[in-house]
């Protein structure tokens, strides 16, 4: 199977933990775990820019971990889907790339999380077609 995209940039977006921060597994049970993925382009060409932030929540307003990455990538049958907003949220190219995106942002989490009680606490597998039904689309020039 030919891929539908080419990843042309992978992008860190700023991390923040707290390393300090001691969690008994009782208190991992409580932690609650949010996405922002907007998915932005130009009408002007084929490459899109998604960007995927995972945060983690202790509490009401207790923000323990926060990573993301952006990936810049070109989308080969993007001039198809790019006017529709439900043919973005159901493009197996665009899942896939956020597919990608997680499976990034989860390594980051491990690698950045050495040392503390977050460290063996991963992104619990969320199929992409769960995750892009909140997709945010921004057109931009």
């Amino acid at each position: 199977m030919e891929t539908q995209f080419k990843i042309l940039q992978i992008k860190e977006l700023p991390f923040q933990v707290k390393h300090d921060v001691e969690l008994t597994q009782e208190d991992m049970n409580n932690v609650k775990i949010s996405f922002l993925i907007v998915l932005q382009h130009r009408s002007s060409d084929n490459v899109i820019g998604l960007h995927t932030m995972v945060r983690y929540m202790h509490n009401e307003n207790d923000i323990i971990l926060e990573s993301g990455v952006t990936h810049i990538a070109m989308i080969n049958d993007w001039d198809s889907i790019k006017n529709s907003t439900e043919a973005i949220k159901t493009s197996t190219t665009i899942k896939e790339l956020l597919g990608y995106a997680t499976a990034f942002i989860s390594g980051l989490v491990y690698r950045q999380t050495d040392g503390c009680s977050l460290h063996n606490y991963f992104i619990p597998f969320i199929p992409s077609e769960d995750l892009i039904s909140n997709l945010k689309i921004e057109q931009v020039e």
